[in-house]
């Protein structure tokens, strides 16, 4: 198991998660002031097609995600890669590509 804490605010967070695999990859996230797990998938700033296939085809995406009109794509990265890497390598790349990791959303609160 791996030990996180945070110090945020005032206040220290912790959080516990195994050595490997999904659950083992998380950040805290300060606006909902919680350890939130990392999705297995980036977003990239789009700069054309081609440039996007180059960028999968590097990191060895499964799958890509274009959202033209917004301007960025997702990757859909193998289980292999940790999604902070992924990011590092696509903003060493020429050219300077924008790049981020993408967080688990909040559960819907129903009423």
């Amino acid at each position: 198991m791996r030990f996180h804490e945070v110090a945020f605010g005032g206040e220290t967070f912790q959080a516990v998660t195994p050595l490997d695999g999904p659950y083992s990859r998380i950040v805290f996230d300060p606006s909902r002031r919680a350890f939130v797990q990392l999705l297995p998938s980036i977003r990239v700033e789009s700069t054309g097609g081609a440039q996007l296939e180059a960028i999968a085809r590097a990191l060895g995406a499964t799958d890509v995600t274009v959202f033209d009109r917004l301007g960025f794509a997702f990757l859909d990265l193998p289980a292999n890669l940790h999604p902070a890497e992924a990011v590092a390598r696509v903003r060493a790349l020429p050219g300077s590509p924008g790049a981020a990791v993408r967080l688990r959303p909040p559960r819907l609160q129903w009423r």
